[in-house]
């Protein structure tokens, strides 16, 4: 669903959004539009099955360019886990910052961190899940100072308990108690998550105190 539309639709009234897409789609089943809005909603919902069956739908109803659903499939496979196929979609794409971060994804996820930097740090237009996921690259290779320069870029008003907890994990070698002021933050804000990261993260901070 286009956000700008989502943003002034009413919960209740976003049912009745999907419905009447579903009838364009039906009307029109050679209108790959309809089903980029559809595929895009169910997958800021979470439910890449649907959309990436939606998607292969369109892809066979329609003898016109397809290309614009390409973007689509790749974020369901990848969701689905299935980096292979996800990262086959994108190396057919031209290079954009889309499909840069994307690509960026699949190679952390797939443990090839300098690959995955390479990616990130081509993005020509920067935003702030950039900067986390070039913080996350640098960190997965142990380059904490660098790793920590990308996450403070992140506004602080906006960090979230993960970019706090990371923060905590990049000044912990060698400030102690700046890093207990991180892990504080992102206690705070998500204990559940701050628990599950220290778990995680226990070889480095296995000395945080409870």
């Amino acid at each position: 669903m286009n956000k700008k539309i989502r943003k002034v639709l009413p919960s209740n009234k976003q049912e009745a959004y999907i419905h009447s897409l579903i009838c364009k789609i039906d009307a029109a089943p050679s209108d790959v539009n309809n089903y980029l809005e559809l595929s895009t909603y169910l997958i800021e919902n979470n439910s890449p099955e649907q959309a990436l069956e939606l998607l292969q739908k369109a892809k066979a109803c329609t003898n016109d360019d397809t290309s614009s659903l390409d973007y689509n499939i790749a974020i369901c496979f990848y969701m689905l886990g299935d980096y292979q196929a996800t990262g086959k979609i994108l190396d057919s794409m031209p290079n954009n910052d889309a499909t840069l971060y994307q690509k960026a994804l699949v190679a952390i996820k797939s443990g090839q961190y300098a690959k995955a930097l390479a990616y990130a740090i081509t993005i020509k237009k920067p935003s702030m899940r950039t900067y986390e996921l070039i913080g996350d690259c640098w960190l997965s290779q142990g380059k904490l100072v660098e790793a920590r320069l990308e996450y403070k870029k992140i506004e602080a008003s906006i960090r979230s308990a993960k970019i706090n907890f990371l923060l905590g994990v990049t000044y912990f070698p060698e400030d102690r108690a700046e890093a207990e002021k991180y892990f504080e933050r992102s206690k705070k804000q998500d204990e559940k998550y701050f628990y599950s990261a220290k778990k995680q993260y226990n070889s480095i901070v296995n000395m945080i105190k409870k």
